[in-house]
């Protein structure tokens, strides 16, 4: 059982690039039948202009963005297909629809959209990254690199480039090239802030003390990025820099008090240098964040056990394995305690 007290996703993984790839903002919106309505009364306002103007590529690639947003992939697809039969000439028709395949879980169709952009548009940068960031995404590591090589022949100092190389070398497990890469991005352009924060991530993980540097770097341009300072105090935590690593966390919590893994990892870091009564604390603000997560409760747990608190730690243990009926660390303190 893991709750995610070690931050390393690495942050901008595939997943998240699929994330960086979608054309759509999520709105963040209290009611959500209120956005549906709204949703549903913007499509039919450009549905009308349509009707009005039945040859504008725009209007269909601006409802398809609509549908989207509303969830209804198929006819986004539609709509960008037609976009596309109506202007075959512009790039970001093809980025939109090969998103959109993805989101409905089509990848062969994606890739094939791509594979129609390059040809088109052989010589275009965006449309290259484009596509290796769809490789990237299916995993297609080696064709990645081959688009990666075609681009770096028409810009040798693409960071963006450099950036998604790192990524490639990442997870096909050559982290020496993945750093040589994400240090190529940053000195090609150090307001590359994700680059900065993939080679803190990496040189966390090595528990190397560049980590804190990095970190540094990528919030001296954007210093509320959470995750990133998050992510600084645990490096601290595993460099056992321990003042500092309290000091960030407490930082982080003061300033978001909203966000809950720096109250979990605090607890735990608590637990960890015996301050019982202090981890406590913050693992119960953590529960209160975020009550449906089991790890809390047993952590807490054992916390109160420490104590010798055994009726406490046995609601704890009884509310974890509520959430989680299959959490055997659980099984076995509760069993321990009849």
């Amino acid at each position: 059982m893991t709750h995610k007290y070690v931050k390393f996703l690495i942050k901008y993984n595939s997943i998240v690039l699929l994330l960086v790839m979608f054309s759509c903002k999520v709105k963040n919106v209290a009611d959500p039948n209120k956005s549906n309505s709204i949703d549903l009364n913007s499509i039919l306002q450009v549905t009308q202009l349509i009707d009005q103007n039945p040859t504008s590529d725009s209007l269909y690639i601006k409802r398809a963005q609509l549908y989207l947003e509303s969830q209804q992939i198929d006819s986004a697809i539609s709509d960008a297909k037609k976009s596309i039969e109506l202007n075959s000439k512009n790039p970001k028709y093809y980025y939109f629809l090969s998103d959109a395949y993805i989101l409905a879980l089509d990848s062969k169709n994606a890739l094939t959209v791509m594979d129609s952009a390059i040809l088109l548009f052989p010589d275009d940068l965006e449309t290259l990254l484009k596509k290796t960031r769809l490789q990237l995404i299916l995993k297609q590591y080696m064709n990645g690199l081959a688009t990666l090589d075609r681009l770096f022949l028409l810009d040798p100092q693409n960071a963006y480039g450099y950036y998604l190389a790192g990524h490639i070398f990442y997870e096909t497990g050559d982290t020496g090239r993945a750093i040589n890469s994400y240090q190529k991005a940053t000195d090609n352009d150090p307001e590359l802030r994700e680059a900065w924060i993939q080679l803190g991530d990496v040189m966390s993980i090595r528990k190397n003390p560049l980590s804190i540097r990095y970190y540094d770097n990528a919030l001296k341009l954007d210093s509320n990025d959470i995750e990133t300072l998050h992510n600084k105090a645990f490096a601290l935590q595993s460099l056992d820099r321990q003042k500092e690593a309290i000091q960030q966390y407490l930082s982080n919590v003061k300033s978001f008090p909203e966000y809950e893994l720096s109250y979990y990892n605090l607890g735990l870091y608590y637990q960890s240098l015996d301050s019982i009564d202090q981890a406590i604390i913050y693992l119960t603000h953590s529960i209160r964040l975020n009550p449906n997560e089991p790890t809390t409760y047993y952590q807490r747990g054992k916390c109160y056990l420490t104590l010798k608190n055994k009726i406490k730690a046995k609601i704890d243990f009884e509310q974890a394995l509520r959430i989680n009926p299959d959490y055997v660390e659980v099984k076995n303190e509760l069993a321990q305690l009849k």
